[in-house]
């Protein structure tokens, strides 16, 4: 039979009342001299006590557990350097702090249910949101904090919003092409990323460069399988330089290109978005805009924490924080001037 908190505070000869406030934190009005507490928790550990967390939650209405919101998340293997930048920053953040995080693959379940305000969570990161309306308006009627990571602010009124300038990076790379002398750039994008708040986010941002310095700009809605690189092994391929919408996707063109003898980056320049350690060990190294996701992410976090310690009934004064994150181009050994051959349309 486990040991209870009355069998703690009969060995230690103290109140159920001062066991609690060593042990569990509660009784905040109960006052308990460091001698007793010593005693306290020495009994506890000789009998092998174990808070009952279930318990504790009922009574502080606390779980010290966050929830991390991966929409269309199946697996980390595809996007590992992503995802160990995102949670290490995430982590930092919530450890120190004795939290807890728990990943879930969805906000919205069928017509609209709500899968993260039953009590499981203190407060939720929301990544890379497809930001249907229904999930939007469902997300900021909760009664508990959220913190959207990777979403435009002009779509999430009314919740803190933490996010790359999309349009400023995709400006620089498109100008970083075009003044090697690309004409015909290319965005590649996996078809649901596209769908998005920030896929839609850079799409906007790439289409807009490509038009204001008037070249042709085309959004490609290529699986990782990247098949469709076939087409560009003769010399009237469609586009001269291919932009990634991250530096995983960059990497299998990379690759892909390869197989199919297209020199990168000679015969194709290849951008990719992240700018992660995995960019040093491509070949050739991969140009890539560099996007603080961990600083982002652990910023979001503490956000998240704030608005927990403010409490619900403040929760209203603070959702409006807001921060964009300038992202700077990495030029490495994947883009060059094209070549002469290639140039015609």
């Amino acid at each position: 039979m486990s040991t209870t908190l009355r069998d703690v505070a009969n060995a230690a000869g103290v109140s159920v009342m001062s066991a609690c406030a060593v042990l569990t934190g509660g009784g905040r009005n109960v006052k308990v001299s460091e001698e007793k507490a010593k005693l306290i928790r020495e009994k506890a550990q000789e009998l092998r006590y174990e808070p009952n967390l279930a318990g504790r939650s009922l009574r502080t209405r606390k779980t010290d557990t966050i929830g991390v919101v991966f929409q269309h998340l199946t697996t980390f293997g595809e996007e590992p350097y992503y995802y160990q930048q995102l949670l290490d920053g995430i982590m930092a953040a919530l450890f120190p702090r004795g939290y807890t995080l728990a990943l879930s693959p969805q906000l919205i379940k069928g017509e609209g249910t709500i899968q993260v305000s039953n009590g499981r969570f203190d407060g939720v990161l929301w990544c890379c949101p497809d930001l249907v309306e229904t999930s939007i308006e469902s997300a900021k009627s909760l009664r508990l904090p959220v913190v959207m990571i990777h979403a435009p602010k002009e779509v999430t009124a009314g919740l803190p919003t933490f996010a790359a300038d999309n349009e400023r990076a995709m400006e620089r790379i498109v100008n970083h092409l075009v003044g090697l002398g690309h004409e015909r750039i290319g965005f590649v994008v996996k078809p649901h990323v596209a769908r998005t708040s920030e896929g839609k986010a850079r799409i906007n941002g790439f289409l807009k460069a490509a038009e204001s310095l008037h070249v042709k700009g085309e959004v490609l809605l290529w699986e990782y399988a990247v098949e469709e690189l076939s087409n560009y092994v003769p010399d009237a391929a469609p586009h001269t330089a291919l932009a990634a919408y991250n530096d995983v996707h960059a990497g299998h063109i990379l690759s892909r290109a390869k197989d199919l003898a297209i020199r990168v980056p000679e015969d194709l320049s290849v951008v990719g978005f992240d700018s992660s350690n995995f960019c040093e060990r491509t070949q050739p190294r991969l140009t890539s805009v560099h996007q603080p996701i961990e600083r982002m992410a652990r910023e979001a976090t503490e956000c998240l924490l704030r608005l927990i310690d403010a409490g619900r009934e403040n929760l209203s004064e603070t959702r409006l924080d807001t921060k964009l994150y300038d992202c700077q181009l990495d030029i490495r050994e994947s883009t060059a001037a094209p070549s002469p051959h290639r140039r015609g349309t």
